[in-house]
């Protein structure tokens, strides 16, 4: 009998594996007087899990028409920005049984001499179950599938008092039969990645507002963003698109997240 083992490795978000394995908090802060933190690993299936955790380097990053992606290959910023190496998880592997949690913790060496700057790394928990799903293709051949899910978090070191500030540049709009995309570059400044909510706006030539989205966000380096608009709020014309930048997420404490006043910037839009 041949055997064909199949991996499925699906890359997921909280909300695409909340009925799978779910990780808490999204982001875990770290400083010079709080060197421990936790995560919440928790079982959402029928079946025993075998989970590991993982440090890797990485940030989102945009194309030119923001669409979102993760890098991990940038060594320049690694240097600069990591804190992967100074990190110690426990436990590192574990077996999690249906419906039960597990609680991981994080510790950090601090190194000496270090400047004022917000650290940071990804922490990837990879979750198989320990039961694979055995299915017959043809006489003679099975197939062992097994899903692996792998989700990913951010661990953050502060170092002194590290301070962001961001600048957004307006690039236009990029539109179809069934949405209108605003787009708008976000130009970091200062020596820390920016956590907080975008706030778009949408007026028409009168100056009544149109419409308004919002979203949470993390900027760790220069990107374009997209606001999505419906097509059918939005006809042709001229618009004044406001993005602000707020300091608050509805999933970070706000003792973590540094305090900026709100940034504003408002730009001309033709939609054709």
């Amino acid at each position: 009998m041949r055997l064909l083992r199949v991996l499925v490795l699906a890359v997921c978000c909280l909300a695409a594996v909340e009925a799978q394995i779910s990780v808490a908090p999204p982001v875990v802060f770290l400083n010079s007087t709080n060197r421990f933190g936790t995560l919440t690993v928790e079982n959402g299936t029928e079946v025993v899990q075998e989970v590991s955790v993982a440090f890797r380097f990485g940030y989102p990053t945009s194309d030119s028409l923001g669409k979102m992606s993760m890098r991990y290959d940038d060594s320049l910023e690694a240097r600069r920005s990591s804190c992967a190496e100074w990190l110690r998880v426990f436990p590192k592997k574990f077996t999690l049984a249906p419906r039960q949690q597990q609680t991981v913790r994080i510790a950090a060496s601090i190194p000496s001499g270090l400047s004022d700057r917000l650290f940071w790394t990804r922490c990837i928990t990879t979750a198989a179950p320990r039961q694979q799903f055995v299915d017959t293709v043809q006489r003679g051949i099975t197939t062992n599938v097994s899903f692996v899910f792998e989700q990913v978090t951010t661990v953050a070191f502060t170092a002194g008092s590290p301070r962001p500030a961001v600048e957004i540049e307006g690039k236009g709009v990029r539109s179809d039969s069934q949405s209108v995309a605003v787009l708008w570059h976000a130009h970091l400044r200062g020596n820390a990645p920016f956590f907080g909510t975008a706030v778009t706006k949408i007026f028409d030539a009168r100056g009544h507002q149109v419409d308004e989205i919002s979203e949470t966000l993390a900027i760790y380096v220069d990107m374009m963003k997209r606001s999505e608009f419906k097509r059918s709020v939005l006809g042709q014309g001229s618009y004044t698109a406001e993005v602000t930048l707020l300091s608050k997420r509805n999933d970070i404490a706000p003792e973590n997240i540094v305090q900026l006043q709100p940034i504003t910037t408002r730009f001309t839009i033709l939609i054709p």
